[in-house]
């Protein structure tokens, strides 16, 4: 009679950290990041002091922490859970049960946020393996997996092969899915991209407008998808030269990137830092320098904040950052130098006021475009403070 009691106690603890997962997410939709987290690792807790590490529902668990954790951009915690997760599986359920493909298919998508190619492709053809064997090359799981292999072909700048793949993929959806249904415009965008990437402009333009028309009917229009929509058309316009209107489709996707979505925050974030670098790209062909830095400045805040520093990308971007910051000097002191001698001139006046004004414009552009720890910025604020000191003496003498 004790055994029926302890399954039904492990039953009720299984349900009770269920529980604490949805709470979690729960705390994730509102934003609440350590909250999810806390709720996560309780759930965790009880199942591993009721069954064990070596459990089959341990390891799911470990792989929902895992992407939570990869969505709060905890990337190094992340690819730890869900490895943990997968030596479980590996060691109870063997190397080639179909519960391992979800778990693979995360650790690819991890390496793939982090840069790691290699090691993304790596786990990718791996849960592939498994699902030919199990489910076959026609199956909707296994064109997904085909899809985020194709993805990772294209960051490493081989279009030919991920056009390949995502042919492929339309072709088997296109046979089972409905005609209008959502998965195709996406296929449609996939497929749109890396024709872009080759300049195949015709068969580009026909592919998203495709995926645009599809996500927007199923969607609408503030739809997380749209900011990958509106930068790919932004793209292609500005590759045709038609930069105003290319401006237009950038701005677009940076106001629906940046709106409240309740969805994690790099699955709009990245797509979203690729529009404010795209609309940098765009002013600088304009000369309109003062837009490209700060463009370029919002794109490399939020690679930093969701990648990290150490990342490739973002390490790309401080670097380009740099020295555009290096090239705005000469331009820069010719702007403040207009300002700054219109300042000496009411200073020799006695318009200690207009001085002021003056040189805070000097002032307002240094910290827009180099940053409070510039040096020149540091000798901008210093001459600032000195203005605003002898104004001060002066109303005070003045009394």
């Amino acid at each position: 009679p004790v055994l029926p009691l302890l399954q039904k106690r492990k039953e009720t603890m299984s349900t009770i950290s269920h529980l604490f997962i949805i709470k979690g997410q729960d705390y994730r939709k509102a934003g609440k990041l350590e909250e999810a987290r806390e709720m996560w690792e309780k759930s965790l807790k009880i199942l591993v002091q009721e069954r064990g590490e070596d459990d089959p529902l341990v390891a799911a668990r470990l792989v929902e922490i895992g992407v939570g954790l990869r969505d709060q951009g905890k990337h190094e915690e992340s690819i730890e859970k869900l490895e943990r997760a997968l030596g479980i599986q590996m060691k109870v359920l063997g190397e080639d049960d179909p519960a391992l493909v979800w778990t693979l298919k995360h650790i690819g998508l991890e390496f793939k946020h982090q840069g790691k190619f290699e090691e993304s492709m790596k786990n990718l053809e791996r849960a592939l393996e498994i699902q030919l064997a199990t489910l076959g090359e026609n199956h909707l799981d296994t064109v997904n997996t085909f899809m985020h292999m194709a993805y990772v072909f294209q960051q490493q700048d081989n279009h030919e092969k991920a056009e390949k793949i995502y042919r492929n993929c339309l072709e088997i959806q296109l046979q089972i899915l409905p005609p209008d249904h959502p998965d195709l415009g996406i296929a449609y965008g996939a497929l749109g991209s890396a024709l872009q990437g080759q300049r195949k402009t015709a068969e580009t333009i026909k592919m998203l407008k495709m995926s645009l028309k599809s996500t927007l009917k199923h969607y609408g229009e503030w739809h997380p998808r749209l900011v990958t929509e509106y930068i790919n058309i932004g793209t292609l316009l500005e590759d045709e030269g038609k930069l105003d209107e290319a401006e237009k489709m950038m701005k677009k996707a940076i106001e629906i990137g940046t709106a409240k979505h309740e969805t994690n925050a790099h699955e709009i974030g990245i797509p979203t830092a690729s529009a404010y670098e795209h609309l940098a790209a765009i002013y600088l062909a304009q000369d309109r320098l003062q837009d490209y830095i700060v463009a370029i400045g919002e794109s490399l805040k939020m690679y930093r904040r969701l990648l990290g520093d150490d990342h490739p990308r973002t390490q790309d971007k401080m670097a380009k950052h740099q020295k555009c910051l290096e090239n705005m000097v000469g331009p820069l002191r010719l702007y403040s130098s207009k300002h700054e001698n219109l300042a000496a001139v009411y200073l020799e006046q006695g318009r200690l006021q207009d001085a002021v004004v003056e040189n805070g414009k000097s002032l307002k552009m240094h910290r827009r475009l180099l940053g409070d720890e510039h040096p020149l910025t540091q000798e901008s604020m210093r001459i600032h403070r000195r203005y605003l000191e002898m104004l001060v003496e002066q109303r005070n003498g003045s009394k």
